[in-house]
C-alpha cells in the first residue's frame, strides 16, 4: 500500500494534549492470516488477494515509525491480550500525561 494511504493522523493532536497511542504488534505472517480471515464489505476487494500476496505486501512495508504523539504503549497481539493489564497500562499512561 502507498505510504500516503489510510487516515491522516495530524488531526489527533487537536483533540487533546492527553493522548495515549496503543500500538499493536504481531508477526507479519499472523497479521496476513488475520487479514485474510476478516470479513469486510465486498467493495474492499479483500477476496482478490491471497494470504501470500497480503504477506508479501506487509513484508514490503517499511518499518512503522512511532507517530510521535501521546504516550506510547506497545502491545504484543500474537496471543490473546490481557484486557485487565491493557487497561492498567492505558490508565498509567494517562496518569503520566
Amino acid at each position: 500500500m502507498p505510504a500516503d494511504s489510510g487516515t491522516s493522523t495530524e488531526w489527533l493532536t487537536t483533540l487533546s494534549r492527553t493522548l495515549v497511542n496503543v500500538h499493536c504488534e504481531c508477526p507479519a505472517e499472523l497479521a496476513a492470516s488475520r487479514f485474510a480471515q476478516r470479513r469486510r464489505h465486498p467493495g474492499h476487494l479483500d477476496s482478490t488477494r491471497s494470504v501470500a500476496e497480503v504477506l508479501a505486501s506487509i513484508q514490503a512495508l517499511p518499518p512503522m515509525a512511532y507517530l510521535g504523539i501521546g504516550e506510547r504503549i506497545v502491545i504484543d497481539t500474537t496471543t490473546t491480550v490481557d484486557r485487565t493489564l491493557l487497561v492498567q497500562l492505558v490508565e498509567a499512561a494517562f496518569a503520566r500525561c
